[in-house]
């Protein structure tokens, strides 16, 4: 039977895809992170480490010299924090695994996820693939840093590496550090308080996907990518922050209203080329974000 090793599966993204692998296919499902998942069944076995410590990424290659997974998803990683945290866990551990790869396990798949925070600043066009990179924080850069390993290892020792770079992410449990977990996490309050949403500039463009959607773009990626690759995980359509607030909004039992300040900041548009994601992996994502508003406004009420 396979054996799959998550990082980060009690993350956001994590959980989703843990639990996505579990219901469709029969493997040994193995776990990585800071904390186990509440659900224990969900894994066959799990490591607690910390990924920011030289103690915890040796403890995530003896793991993979433990399981010998036939596949690594690589989710682990933070969002924020000081540039050194970032550079640990984000670089090292990354770098970490493709070496305990290379040594026990060389003919493993390896899926890296990375960010769309890599290409950096917005521009007028759809990011794709070939595009240069340029990061415009220390977030972007260190995820930029992770694919370059990746894409090393692969050229280097041909470790099959294929990475990911999924754009916004919508679903329930979604963090407050990501814009849809901030509004939803406000109307919540304002619901006993007095019904009003406070936000700075809305006027951006992103490109959503639902979470559940993203998770099932990585396990085609892992099943049919091809070694070396980038992968954009997106849909190609333009989403105003403005309209999917009051979307958000407009789901939750009690009226809110939305209030915006700071002004008209001009259009910052930043959405993704899903071409050779189609051509070459050909999973039909769904665009549709209602179901993930709902269940997002459900998990929230009932938290």
């Amino acid at each position: 039977m396979k054996s799959v090793l998550i990082t980060g599966c009690s993350g956001f993204l994590g959980l989703q895809l843990v639990r996505l692998l579990r219901e469709h296919t029969e493997m040994h499902l193995h776990g990585c992170d800071l904390s186990a998942p509440g659900d224990p069944s969900l894994l066959d076995s799990f490591q607690q480490a910390d990924l920011a410590t030289t103690q915890g990424r040796k403890a995530l290659v003896d793991l993979v010299e433990r399981v010998r997974p036939d596949e690594i998803h690589h989710l682990a990683g933070v969002f924020r924090g000081d540039p050194a945290l970032m550079t640990d866990v984000n670089v090292a551990a990354a770098a970490a695994l493709l070496e305990g790869v290379r040594q026990h396990v060389p003919e493993a798949r390896v899926l890296l996820v990375g960010s769309a925070a890599e290409y950096g600043a917005p521009h007028s066009g759809p990011f794709s693939e070939s595009d240069a990179c340029r990061p415009a924080n220390m977030y972007g850069a260190t995820k930029l840093a992770q694919t370059i390993i990746g894409q090393t290892a692969h050229r280097q020792h041909g470790l099959s590496v294929l990475v990911a770079r999924p754009f916004n992410i919508f679903g329930p449990g979604i963090p407050e550090s990501l814009f849809p977990g901030r509004i939803l996490a406000q109307a919540a309050k304002a619901m006993s308080g007095d019904g009003v949403v406070r936000m700075g500039p809305l006027g951006a463009v992103r490109d959503y996907l639902p979470s559940s959607e993203i998770c099932r773009a990585f396990a085609g990626i892992m099943s049919d990518g091809s070694p070396g690759a980038i992968y954009n995980v997106c849909s190609g359509t333009e989403t105003r922050i403005r309209d999917l607030a009051n979307r958000i909004l407009e789901a939750f039992p009690s009226p809110l209203e939305l209030e915006e300040s700071g002004g008209d900041t001009g259009v910052s548009i930043a959405i993704g080329d899903p071409g050779r994601f189609k051509t070459d992996i050909g999973v039909a994502l769904s665009m549709d974000l209602e179901p993930a508003i709902r269940q997002a406004v459900d998990h929230i009420l009932a938290s």
